[in-house]
């Protein structure tokens, strides 16, 4: 008898569902690079974000329009803080 159906093997892995802390994306892809998993793999489902959140927002009015227009607002939201050393 001559079988011409192949067999497959699934093996899922995932992070957690709830909470995805930036370790659990590190270990994810530790366990993917351990098995072997090359970087041309094609992750069939996810969504990874980021949310910085700040207090430190700085509103501006966007200088491209005329001054006839109502202000058009831009938020700037700094990622880093300056020092200065005023001793130089």
């Amino acid at each position: 008898m001559n079988n011409r159906l192949k067999t497959y093997g699934n093996v899922m892995i995932s992070t957690p569902t709830d909470t995805l802390t930036l370790q659990d994306v590190r270990d994810f892809v530790d366990t993917l690079e351990a098995l072997g998993v090359p970087n041309t793999n094609i992750l069939l489902d996810g969504f990874l974000t980021y949310e910085y959140m700040t207090e430190h927002v700085q509103v501006i009015s966007c200088g491209e329009h005329d001054p006839n227009e109502p202000d058009k607002l831009d938020f700037l939201i700094p990622n880093h803080e300056c020092v200065v050393d005023d001793e130089n």
